[in-house]
């Protein structure tokens, strides 16, 4: 069995170097004849090549040293491996969109009456008291002693009549039977008389917005 012998060198001032050397020459001594032999690397070399001179000088040059001591730390040293985190995305919230209501008509009240009844009928009859109106028709009636008219809005049904309360006379005044007009108005109350289907509208707070008389269209 070949035997491989480490040598120690002493030399004045060279602790550092001795030090050094030892860690670099470790695997040299306890290497066997059976085990493969390591690839060259250039790099342990080099530093072989720097601590040789160092160690044949007295006192080495400080940039052996540094040299030397480098590469022992390009040896040793393992690098760190750093995760880099991804930050969280927070969602921009939608605007919220509120549709806008449509305008309440005569004939959506007049489905309501024959479609619904029970809680469906007083869910929609609630949504409509109080709710304002505009709309156009034909004055179909003016009894003599009461302030309110009847307005045909296109129903064309005996039993379905809209009614008018009018608390300005004046307004009042200005119309005739077959007058058509256009007005805005407050839904008062609906009368609803289920077993025919028959109802009726009534309207306040009346403001006329557009008068025609039947006698100036001839």
């Amino acid at each position: 069995m070949n035997r491989v012998m480490c040598t120690l060198h002493r030399v004045p001032n060279g602790a550092m170097i001795l030090a050094l050397s030892s860690a670099l020459s470790v695997a040299a001594c306890n290497t066997t004849p059976y085990e493969t032999p390591l690839p060259v690397d250039p790099t342990r070399d080099a530093a072989n090549e720097v601590l040789a001179h160092a160690l044949a000088t007295d006192t080495p040059a400080p940039e052996s040293v540094e040299i030397a001591t480098a590469v022992a730390a390009t040896l040793t040293a393992q690098p760190t491996a750093t995760s880099t985190s991804t930050p969280t995305r927070t969602p921009t919230p939608k605007p919220t969109h509120t549709p806008t209501p449509l305008p309440l008509t005569y004939p959506t009240i007049a489905y309501g009456v024959d479609t619904l009844k029970g809680e469906g009928w007083k869910r929609l009859e609630e949504s409509v008291i109080g709710a304002t109106v505009v709309w156009t028709g034909t004055v179909s009636f003016m009894p003599m002693f009461s302030g309110d008219i009847s307005v045909d809005v296109g129903q064309d049904h005996g039993w379905r009549d809209v009614t008018l309360i009018f608390g300005d006379d004046k307004q009042r005044e200005q119309l005739k039977t077959g007058d058509f007009i256009r007005f805005r108005a407050t839904v008062e109350k609906l009368i609803v008389v289920w077993w025919n289907r028959r109802f009726e509208v009534r309207l306040s707070t009346i403001e006329l917005l557009e008068v025609r008389h039947q006698d100036s269209e001839k």
